[in-house]
């Protein structure tokens, strides 16, 4: 008789704030190791929804990092990178123009432009990728992509010929669209990953719904919501950038996806992109399934398990995409009752709060040693069910 040991998969999203996916990984792995579990019996598979961390996910699953220099929001330049792995590049919104460069600087919605997003297209463009996934994050503003599309090629004008640059507080002066985009784009599968389902324009489309989280005050998101209206009304009239089978902007700012950052998946979309969820689609390219099918536990989780959950979060697809394997869920603090978990496909949710009675960002431990805590804990339940086999 043999002893079975035990094998685990961790595939969680980041902690949003404080830890990358793969970081929470080391950090559960190190406990689960401290606890008695076999290293060999332990894979770590860091994921992404579509924000935050993508290209580090894809990293971490065997591409290779490309160093690209870009210009963020703000107009600075930045260092920044994409995923590579000879033929599918991930390029996120978050390392190159997103909402986490801005912090410990002024937010500045009418200025902040999406140009670096664009320039990540292109340097992906051109080492030869033929799919490029773009993850769409948090914006830092709201230019309905104009600033991605100047960089790959468009040049948006005033009535009286002056060159824009590309930013929200400019929309509401195109009047003229000339140049074309990069025809390597025409040769390209473009994928826009995203779980938020807003449309461009109207009461729930990217000015009104996210605005308030760039800075922008009522009097803002009102100039904010009229340009988008103008850019998609002067791109439908001005079509000729357009290549054949790409859809028609003034559908493409009605689709589910299209007011995501910033309005950057409408730009994805008139460029011919299929638009996904962020975390399905991370959790296919990674290989999920593959990872999972002879796991006897999956554990996963993210900063905060809530109702976001339960509508397509990443922890929630892991446990419908689990098959028969037991999942358990960590986050920092969970709103979810034990009928609500089991519900979701939980069989356990363990919160670092729960370690600490305070909340994990103010305690003085830092959360990755919370979260090696809790592999340790984890690791003492794990190995005291193992059975005997032959």
């Amino acid at each position: 008789m043999t002893e079975h040991k035990p094998r685990i998969l961790i595939a969680p999203n980041k902690f949003s704030g404080s830890l990358t996916a793969g970081e929470v990984c080391a950090a559960l792995a190190n406990g689960l190791r401290r606890g008695g579990v076999p290293a060999g019996s332990i894979t770590e598979l860091p994921l992404a929804d579509g924000g935050a961390g993508s290209v580090q996910a894809a990293i971490a699953a065997g591409f290779f990092a490309q160093p690209v220099t870009v210009t963020k929001a703000s107009g600075q330049m930045v260092r920044s990178e994409f995923a590579f792995d000879g033929y599918t590049a991930v390029v996120e919104m978050d390392n190159s123009c997103g909402a986490t460069l801005r912090q410990g600087a002024r937010q500045q919605p009418l200025r902040s432009g999406s140009h670096g997003i664009g320039q990540l297209i292109r340097a992906a463009l051109q080492v030869g990728a033929r799919r490029i996934v773009v993850a769409l994050g948090d914006s830092a503003g709201t230019d309905g992509a104009m600033g991605m599309l100047s960089a790959l090629g468009l040049h948006f004008s005033d009535a009286h010929g002056q060159r824009l640059h590309g930013s929200g507080g400019e929309l509401h002066r195109i009047a003229r669209i000339t140049g074309r985009p990069d025809p390597r784009l025409a040769n390209v599968e473009l994928v826009a990953a995203t779980d938020v389902r807003n449309p461009l324009t109207g009461p729930a489309g990217a000015a009104h719904q996210f605005g308030p989280h760039t800075g922008a005050d009522p009097a803002m998101i009102r100039q904010l919501e009229s340009g988008l209206v103008n850019l998609v009304r002067v791109m439908d009239r001005q079509s000729h950038w357009q290549l054949p089978g790409w859809m028609a902007p003034a559908q493409a700012a009605g689709q589910p996806r299209a007011g995501s950052a910033g309005g950057l998946g409408f730009g994805c979309l008139v460029l011919g992109a299929r638009a996904t969820s962020g975390a399905q689609y991370f959790m296919d390219l990674l290989d999920f399934k593959g990872h999972a099918t002879h796991c006897d536990l999956v554990i996963t989780g993210e900063e905060c398990l809530d109702a976001q959950t339960l509508a397509g979060s990443l922890p929630g697809l892991i446990a419908a995409n689990a098959a028969h394997t037991e999942v358990v869920a960590v986050g920092a603090r969970s709103a979810l009752d034990e009928f609500t978990a089991t519900q979701a496909g939980f069989s356990k949710v363990f919160t670092l709060a729960e370690l600490t009675g305070e909340n994990p960002r103010s305690e003085a431990r830092p959360t990755a040693q919370l979260l090696e805590q809790l592999g340790r804990q984890l690791a003492q339940q794990v190995l005291a069910r193992v059975p005997a086999g032959g």
